[in-house]
């Protein structure tokens, strides 16, 4: 078990997590040339939808794996529980797909 969970809250470490996840993902986007736009948005919009899709799955999957995972992943994924690895999978599918939406438009003008 993590050390003084009691303090920390499992929906804020998420919160957390998926807003770390966004500024990468938008430094990424002022980063990445105006010529290459077009097939990383669509790759990132292909790469979300399927998280989004599949965030159940993934979500349980992750969690499902835990008991080989070590001892310090094995806790963060047993501490935030299965609902919320569920959201974090749904929260990263939707932070791609809307990157990948932002290139595709400024693609195309």
């Amino acid at each position: 078990m993590l050390p003084m969970t009691g303090f920390i809250n499992p929906r804020g470490v998420l919160i957390a997590l998926l807003i770390l996840l966004a500024a990468g993902v938008t430094g990424f986007l002022f980063v990445l040339p105006s010529s290459a736009s077009r097939f990383f948005g669509t790759a990132l919009l292909a790469a979300g939808g399927f998280n989004v899709l599949l965030h159940r799955t993934f979500g349980r999957q992750a969690f499902d794996r835990t008991r080989s995972m070590q001892p310090f992943v094995a806790n963060f994924w047993w501490f935030i529980g299965k609902e919320r690895a569920q959201f974090l999978y749904l929260g990263i599918g939707t932070i791609l797909a809307a990157a990948g939406l932002f290139l595709l438009t400024k693609s195309f003008f």
